[in-house]
């Protein structure tokens, strides 16, 4: 196989992973954000990636939390944490907390890029949009 044809086999690879990797939430998701924006097909196809790692960031984020909190679901749901629980899900909401508002300010840059400032608050707006909205209820 020569280099040419092996790269463009690498390519098509790793962009299948890439569509893959995505969430049906988070391409749900984006297709309620950029309908609501009214994007054109060029801008829809810039923001795609950056929307997904964005998307990727702010779940890994949101996981520092979320995954002390899974750990302690039993004490939680019967309300029996103790001292050190309590106070190490704290320190993990606010660990998460300022992760998360890390990955909005890097990625608001990276939207400027391809939106304007209007429009990156509207993503904001729309992207944080609940289920129950997004549907229209």
């Amino acid at each position: 196989m020569t280099d040419k044809r092996c790269f463009v086999f690498m390519l098509i690879v790793a962009m299948s992973l890439f569509v893959f990797a995505q969430s049906d939430k988070d391409r749900e998701r984006f297709d309620y954000v950029v309908g609501r924006m009214k994007l054109d097909k060029a801008t829809r196809q810039k923001l795609k990636p950056v929307f997904f790692a964005y998307r990727k960031d702010l779940k890994t984020a949101k996981d520092v939390y979320n995954n002390v909190k899974d750990k302690y679901a039993t004490s939680i749901k019967k309300m029996t944490l103790n001292v050190a629980q309590a106070r190490e899900l704290n320190n993990a909401r606010r660990n998460a907390d300022k992760k998360v508002l890390d990955v909005k300010s890097k990625y608001e840059q990276n939207f400027l890029s391809i939106l304007s400032p209007q429009q990156v608050c509207y993503l904001f707006m729309f992207a944080n949009d609940s289920k129950e909205k997004r549907a229209g209820r």
